[in-house]
């Protein structure tokens, strides 16, 4: 009788390891040398700004979340990838390098910090599909999705949601106040008791607070597997 060999399948796992290794590598050497003038302009602002301070912890922590998800699932390469996932995730990283490159210089220089941080992010999670695949790449989504809370907010929208907040905060500590009896006039964000003045600061308006408790918030549902809840609030 005749016996068939059958192919040996020990090593497809090792392919696929360096085929993965070797695309993480190119990929991250391509961002890293494409959008390394905006890692340095986005940490000027986390450095001087502190609404932005948080954006030096984000990376760490999307660092931290891939590592306990590489642990626990064991990802693999799809042998293909569907043509859905390969135009979609093309589509992502073609938009993203393109308006880094041409749309993001056109603009003016204090503003290019938030749109260019967008690329950035837009253009990892189009890498994200094209090495991983569609099942991979959905499994790893919300945690690469955390990356927007690193990109600094344009100055432009963060003064006048820092001045809502402050009238916010003016209105509720007069309301309160009056509450308990206290003699209290509110004149913008200045409150005007009996012998002394109080005045809400900016840094008092909550702005900064509300920006990293979301972002914890979302944090937490990634580790805790709630990935659908923690997009949404992504």
């Amino acid at each position: 009788s005749t016996v068939t060999a059958l192919p040996d399948r020990t090593a497809e796992p090792a392919a696929l390891s360096i085929r993965l290794w070797l695309l993480l590598a190119t990929s991250v050497t391509g961002i890293v040398g494409l959008f390394w003038n905006t890692g340095r302009t986005a940490m000027l602002r986390w450095d001087v700004d502190p609404a932005s301070s948080h954006g030096y912890v984000v990376p760490l922590a999307v660092g931290y979340l891939v590592w306990q998800r590489w642990q626990t699932t064991r990802p693999h390469l799809p042998e293909v990838i569907p043509r859905v996932t390969l135009v979609t995730g093309g589509l992502s990283v073609l938009t993203g390098v393109l308006f880094h490159l041409y749309l993001v210089p056109a603009l003016e220089p204090g503003i290019t910090v938030f749109p260019d941080g967008l690329c950035f992010v837009v253009t990892v999670l189009g890498l994200l599909l094209l090495v991983a695949g569609p099942v991979t790449g959905k499994d790893y989504l919300p945690t690469f999705l955390l990356l927007f809370f690193m990109v600094p907010l344009p100055l432009s929208w963060q003064q006048p949601g820092a001045d809502l907040l402050q009238q916010i905060v003016a209105w509720t500590s007069e309301i309160s106040l009056w509450t308990l009896g206290q003699t209290v006039y509110r004149e913008g964000y200045v409150l005007h008791l009996p012998g002394t003045v109080l005045e809400v600061a900016e840094g008092c308006s909550g702005l900064r607070q509300l920006v990293v408790f979301i972002g914890i918030g979302a944090f937490f549902g990634v580790h805790s597997g709630n990935a659908r809840q923690a997009t949404c609030l992504i």
